[in-house]
């Protein structure tokens, strides 16, 4: 009864070990990619400010065009 006590025991520390290494994976991973979202952000961002600077140049030729 001990032996089959003493083996269960064992089992049960690699399954919390296997545990915890896969809790940090997971949490690198979601640190990764939270990295990864904050930079897509970024990239949205400067995107926008193009796309609105554009917008402001397109305006401004309409303009021209207008007073023709």
């Amino acid at each position: 009864m001990g032996l089959i006590c003493y083996h269960r025991a064992g089992v049960a520390k690699r399954q919390a070990r296997a545990a915890m290494r896969a809790s940090r994976r997971l949490s690198d991973e979601v640190g990764e990619v939270r990295v990864q979202n904050e930079e897509l952000v970024e990239v949205v961002e400067r995107q926008a400010a193009i796309i609105e600077e554009l917008e402001r140049q397109m305006d401004d030729f309409r303009a021209r065009l207008e007073d023709r």
